[in-house]
């Protein structure tokens, strides 16, 4: 539900995320953990690279991996 909740957020209101990219780059993120753990592994790719690309930083481009390889270990 958390991953269709953000989904339908982000689609139904693309003009207040346009401007406000770091809140636009967390939710992208948060539908790409979602996607992740619900099995939607390349969605969650796609979603996590979106979140890159919005606003970028040293956090977001470590997150993705670091998330993966821990999830892996389980």
């Amino acid at each position: 539900m958390k991953y269709q909740g953000t989904t339908y957020c982000l689609a139904k209101h693309p003009q207040f995320f346009e401007e406000r990219k770091a809140l636009r780059a967390d939710y992208e993120g948060t539908v790409g953990r979602n996607a992740y753990l619900t099995g939607r592994k390349t969605e969650s790719i796609k979603y996590f690279i979106k979140a890159f690309l919005t606003q970028s930083s040293l956090k977001r481009l470590f997150r993705v991996p670091l998330y993966l390889f821990k999830n892996l270990l389980k």
